[in-house]
């Protein structure tokens, strides 16, 4: 079973999505997971793991980021890292309230920037009590120096500048291509086949291949990384793709090394896009249920 679900945080802003209900008896409370996609995506591009949740018996809550999919838009298709972990305390806050979720088994999945967010999340609120890093985004500036040479990052401070001041004079944020099918400027390279943005503008409707100019600067000066050693005692499971060129694994395997137990590292052999596809879906998905039935399920159950 899956509901519509919205709720509004501290702000007024509306952020929306589904509750995703297990076959569990009436009065049972059952274990719970958080989830939100990363950088530009939206709720229907990660609904089945979601679904594979929910199979184990999970009471899942997936929603949209602001600004994204069906969430409010008070600054459509701008990306700030910050405020999207405020609104993920309330949402936990929002998902421990359900009359059929138990408060005290509730995990968290991220996947690419929200991997970073799983990170964070759970390195400062102890109410998360198992989480899952999937292709994390660990490092903006590390990623910037990777995505591009020196000379267009040059290029891209100086947007960023000039961008301020547009903006105090009133004029609308410029925009940026997240992806693109040749060597053109975007968000995230490298290129990406035809084939692909064609499959991801079908399968979710609602995902616009643009975002604020801002959103990229927000990118570059987030570092979720510095912040994994504190997750522990939290249970943490990392899934890397090893062939992954947009959340780079050299980056991930060395955050993992920082990290203190309980942790586990599970490595694929896809790239980052093709982390959410079969056969490595089933890889993933897998992983992912497997840690939280053992710290949600088995040990809590002790």
């Amino acid at each position: 079973m899956r509901e519509d679900i919205e709720f509004r945080v501290d702000d007024g802003v509306t952020l929306r999505g589904w509750k995703y209900v297990p076959d569990i008896p009436r009065d049972r409370r059952a274990p719970a997971i958080i989830m939100i996609n990363g950088f530009s995506g939206v709720k229907d591009t990660i609904t089945q793991y979601a679904e594979a949740f929910q199979a184990e018996g999970f009471v899942v809550l997936l929603y949209d980021n602001r600004n994204f999919g069906a969430s409010g838009r008070p600054s459509p298709l701008h990306i700030e890292p910050s405020r999207q972990l405020a609104d993920l305390r309330y949402a936990i806050t929002v998902l421990q309230g359900f009359p059929d979720v138990d408060p005290e088994r509730i995990g968290m999945w991220g996947t690419s920037l929200a991997g970073g967010h799983a990170i964070v999340t759970a390195a400062n609120d102890r109410r998360i009590k198992c989480v899952v890093s999937q292709v994390p985004f660990i490092s903006g500036h590390r990623t910037a120096e990777r995505f591009y040479p020196v000379h267009r990052l040059a290029t891209l401070r100086q947007m960023f500048e000039k961008e301020r001041t547009n903006r105090l004079k009133g004029e609308h944020p410029t925009m940026l291509p997240v992806l693109s099918e040749s060597e053109d400027f975007c968000c995230l390279p490298p290129p990406v086949s035809k084939r692909f943005m064609q499959a991801s503008i079908e399968q979710a409707p609602a995902w616009k291949n643009e975002v604020t100019l801002g959103s990229l600067e927000n990118l570059f000066e987030y570092e979720p990384g510095a912040l994994i050693r504190f997750v522990s005692p939290t249970p943490l499971l990392m899934i890397v793709g090893s062939r992954d060129n947009v959340c780079f694994p050299d980056l991930a395997f060395e955050a993992y090394e920082n990290a203190l137990e309980p942790k586990s590292l599970y490595v694929h052999g896809a790239g980052h896009w093709g982390t959410y596809f079969p056969p490595y879906f089933d890889e993933t998905a897998g992983a992912a249920c497997k840690w939280f039935k053992e710290h949600l399920v088995t040990k809590l159950e002790k």
